[in-house]
């Protein structure tokens, strides 16, 4: 395998120790402090905007264009640092002013509880296919790391150790059976696994295949699906920052959520291993952090529960697929994303919606918290 290869591919990303689904300065942003300040001010701003959206395609709404020459309007701070050998400009804008753009501009939210991302590559090279691991050097010039930090986006690599190399080989991600790095992904924690195999074509032109599998609450034995697919090709320079741009776009449409300016649904979310009054207090400012929330209130508290309102910018089941994200929390069953009846409870399954029938009140959605 090429040299260059590699690097490039290690430069993508590297292992952690454990599992960051809380992605932090979502509305700061870096720039190269070289340019004018204006101009690094509308790319600061342009970087929040996808980042906060999870869409490429926010810049081009016509609402979001409109306000690029309002830019200061947004800002809360800059400043100059030196980090890494180069001086950038770092900005920070206001994050309830854009939001409120965002959901002015009909765009979705994507909260700071994201999904981490295990990432499976196999390469191939004179007929020889491979793993990437963290083993290789990193590659100075790459831009990788940019493109994760600036779309907000956790992802690892495996170790590859022996427990790794025990389960999964080469064949196996190249051959696109998930189960074995289903089963190695375990040990790490991630809510989902991308399997992807990249290849020489000819001259300087690769193409890249690539499918995400879902890992949080799977079933055993439950038949793993791609819940996408895709393939690019290109110039490594190109293509692999092009790759995460596009994985970051599809996480974005799978996992942002579409809010609008006023609350449009309500659910109730029963918390358990509440044991006292700070602890409810952090359940309910983690429900309030949520993209999605407008207002959170406490109808009970026992000695081991509290039952929470929680007032939706957007659909209710939008707001339990974020909810799944939450380490804090954890289900106390296995249930698909609810369905929800127009008095904003959960409709259990086979049960017909009518409004002639009398009121039942249905099992309400109930969550462990984890300390």
């Amino acid at each position: 395998m090429s040299r260059r290869v590699v690097l490039l591919l290690i430069a993508l990303l590297s292992p952690l120790s454990s599992v960051a689904t809380e992605v932090a300065n979502l509305y700061t942003a870096r720039v190269d402090a070289s340019l004018k300040l204006e101009t690094g001010l509308s790319q600061g701003f342009d970087q929040v905007l996808v980042r906060v959206s999870g869409q490429r395609n926010a810049l081009s709404n016509a609402l979001v264009i409109g306000q690029k020459s309002s830019v200061r309007q947004y800002l809360v701070q800059y400043g100059y640092i030196d980090e890494g050998g180069k001086r950038w400009l770092e900005v920070t804008f206001n994050q309830e002013a854009v939001d409120r753009l965002l959901r002015q501009a009909n765009l979705p939210i994507w909260g700071s509880l994201r999904p981490m991302t295990i990432v499976w590559l196999a390469t191939e090279q004179n007929f020889e296919r491979e793993l990437v691991s963290e083993q290789s050097p990193l590659l100075a010039e790459a831009n990788l790391a940019d493109v994760l930090r600036q779309r907000g986006v956790p992802m690892m690599l495996p170790l590859l150790d022996l427990d790794d190399i025990m389960l999964v080989d080469a064949a196996d991600v190249w051959g696109n059976f998930p189960v074995p790095a289903i089963q190695a992904s375990a040990r790490y924690s991630a809510d989902q696994m991308v399997m992807a195999k990249l290849y020489q074509l000819s001259g300087e032109q690769y193409q890249l295949q690539w499918s995400v599998y879902q890992l949080a609450d799977m079933q055993p034995n439950a038949i793993a699906k791609a819940w996408h697919q895709s393939q690019l090709q290109g110039e490594l320079n190109t293509l692999l920052p092009e790759w995460l741009e596009q994985m970051a776009d599809v996480f974005g449409q799978q996992y942002a959520t579409q809010a609008g300016l006023s609350a449009t649904d309500s659910v109730q979310v029963k918390i358990h291993n509440l044991t006292d009054l700070s602890r409810v207090l952090r359940a309910e400012q983690s429900l309030s952090s949520m993209a999605m929330v407008s207002q959170v209130d406490l109808q009970d508290f026992s000695a081991n529960y509290a039952i929470f309102r929680v007032n939706l910018l957007g659909a209710a089941q939008d707001f339990y697929r974020a909810l799944a994200l939450d380490k804090q929390l954890q289900a106390m069953e296995t249930f698909e994303t609810p369905m929800v009846g127009a008095d904003g409870n959960v409709v259990e399954e086979n049960t017909a919606v009518d409004q002639q029938a009398p009121e039942t009140k249905p099992a309400m959605p109930s969550y462990m918290w984890q300390m």
